[in-house]
């Protein structure tokens, strides 16, 4: 179903849910797959024929469960899709369909699941050994397992497209050596018995639950009767898009706004965002797409009913504080420091010396992994106060280090100053390293570095919001870890800005389009080689190279992809 594909393809192939469904998407248009959105565990007829057919067929009879396998749905399920499968009744490979990429990857997964349903239970032997060891009179026991599989069965379908399958199998098991109850183990003297390669002790400590991640989090949706097989990818994408959550390698972490929506929420709107009442809403939904409920009352109802959402907003706007809602905190973890979420973001609030002072939070910083000595240290640096480092000759106006929410920078002027000029230390640079000469030509940037030999132009070197780079023109350049903004010279500038601007030249120029004139070119870029014409791109097919495509092959891939200039051509 959708729910689990989209579970598998995240922890099997890493993929998000709107990528997994943007993939199914494609195998489904092109007839490779069944419908992919759908909450029904069952196959057709016709699915289970072929899949029964397929194994006895690749496998052998042996294989095969004893009876037709038909799986329930939940109560929930709509049933009005089959559960995803290969389309058809033939049950081909990736291999035999041509797929390959992503696609093939997942289409194989999809594969592998429906032939597993009418396969036959694997059996696995699983043995409990234990030793007693003798210490000074105590006993120690110690436990060792072993697997061994007696069956493959539906293992044998998993490990289908390996390069060694029967390895694939083996790694499955765990065996033991024979042992004898009442065995000993081997001595330095006698040199008989079994051997002891490792002794490991298994502690046992209370852990945090996991974070959530894109698999996790559909299969609770699911338990919970939250969403649907449409709505998965979209719920995940909306958490993420609105900053509610962030990626870290693949889980989902909760951001401070996250913390300070779910407080107005409960606050204001509780029973809107109550487990029970949102799988109840989509039952009605449900019922409604049936036709068995009419949607106006319903939605006139919990919009204008008497605890509809108008009338709690219109309260909400009277009595909501906007300051305790945006508030978090966690005594026991944090002290007495608040967390808020403003205009700009988090920020810190607490006491120093007397006074309430605040400072911007980091944007990787997760509610989860902060403590009160991380915020009493961000709080410390960003209130360390400014630190003259004396008068510009020329400008005749103070020089100033500071630190803001992203990092510490020399500052030309008082903050009373008109806009006064700000720049980033460079990454290696630390604030006590700076004195007075440094401050100077940090402040000073741009560096100009000479002319470009070509067009006269002027090269400069500065630090931007993503670090030191060289500029020519419109080519920005970033500096390598082994460059240095303050003395990188003109012959390594202009190594970079060309490196920089073959990157930017296609790889072929196949002429002037015939509808528009303008260039139809072909690069080779990050996902392999496509054509490009103003604004579209296409990727060129498994079967075609940059050396080899014609202007009419060109223009064939841009009429697929609806380049409109193109169609007009192909009419």
């Amino acid at each position: 179903i959708t729910s689990t594909l989209q579970q598998e393809a995240n922890r099997k192939l890493n993929l998000s849910s709107s990528r997994t469904m943007s993939i199914a998407q494609s195998l489904y248009e092109n007839g490779y797959i069944t419908y992919m959105r759908t909450d029904s565990t069952n196959l057709s007829g016709e699915a289970v024929k072929g899949a029964r057919r397929t194994v006895a067929q690749r496998y052998g009879d042996e294989y095969l469960s004893d009876g037709v396998r038909q799986y329930s749905s939940s109560d929930s399920a709509q049933e009005a899709h089959e559960a995803i499968r290969p389309a058809g009744s033939e049950m081909k490979t990736k291999d035999e369909l041509g797929l390959s990429g992503i696609e093939a990857a997942l289409y194989d997964l999809i594969w592998k699941r429906t032939l597993a349903t009418q396969t036959a239970d694997a059996k696995i032997r699983y043995t409990n050994v234990y030793f007693d060891a003798e210490v000074d009179g105590d006993v120690a026991r110690f436990r060792a397992s072993g697997k061994q599989l007696d069956f493959p069965g539906f293992f044998r379908v998993l490990v289908e497209g390996a390069d060694d399958p029967e390895a694939a199998l083996r790694d499955q098991e765990r065996p033991l050596p024979p042992l004898d109850v009442g065995e000993t183990s081997a001595t330095e003297a006698s040199g008989d018995g079994f051997r002891v390669q490792s002794v490991e002790p298994l502690g046992h400590e209370t852990k945090p639950p996991s974070r959530y991640t894109e698999a996790s989090l559909v299969e609770t949706l699911e338990e919970e009767g939250i969403g649907r097989p449409s709505t998965y990818a979209t719920i995940i994408g909306t958490i993420q898009q609105r900053g509610y959550v962030r990626k870290e390698n693949n889980a989902l972490v909760p951001t401070f706004t996250a913390f300070a929506t779910n407080n107005l929420m409960e606050a204001q709107f509780e029973p809107l965002v109550d487990v029970n009442f949102t799988a109840e809403m989509e039952e009605v939904l449900d019922d409604i797409a049936r036709g068995r409920e009419e949607p106006t009352p319903y939605l006139r109802d919990f919009y204008k009913g008497d605890e509809g959402v108008e009338g709690r907003v219109e309260e909400g706007l009277e009595t909501i504080d906007a300051r305790e809602i945006s508030s978090v905190f966690f005594p026991e973890q944090w002290g007495d420091y608040v967390v808020r979420v403003g205009k700009y973001g988090p920020y810190v609030e607490g006491e120093m010396n007397g006074s309430t002072v605040t400072a911007s939070l980091p944007d990787d910083l997760a509610p989860g992994d902060t403590t009160e000595e991380r915020l009493a240290a961000i709080l410390e640096e960003a209130n360390k106060g400014d630190r003259a480092l004396g008068i510009h000759p020329e400008a005749d106006l103070p020089v100033l280090l500071k630190s803001g929410p992203y990092g510490p920078y020399v500052q030309l002027g008082d903050d009373e100053e008109d806009d006064p000029k700000r720049v980033s230390l460079p990454p290696d640079v630390e604030p006590e390293d700076v004195d007075f000469n440094l401050g100077l030509k940090i402040i000073d940037l741009p560096r100009t570095l000479g002319e470009h030999p070509e067009t006269g132009n002027l090269i400069e070197a500065d630090i931007g919001r993503y670090g030191p780079y060289v500029r020519h023109e419109d080519t920005f350049a970033s500096l390598q870890d082994e460059d240095d903004v303050l003395t990188v010279e003109l012959e390594r500038a202009l190594e970079l800005i060309q490196r920089k601007e073959a990157r930017n030249e296609p790889d072929r120029v196949l002429g002037p389009h015939p509808e528009s004139d303008e260039p139809v070119e072909v690069w080779n870029g990050r996902y392999g080689p496509y054509v490009k014409h103003d604004g579209t791109n296409a990727s060129l097919k498994d079967d075609q190279s940059i050396d080899a495509l014609t202007m009419d092959e060109a223009l064939d891939l841009l009429a697929e992809k609806g380049d409109e200039a193109t169609q007009k051509v192909r009419g």
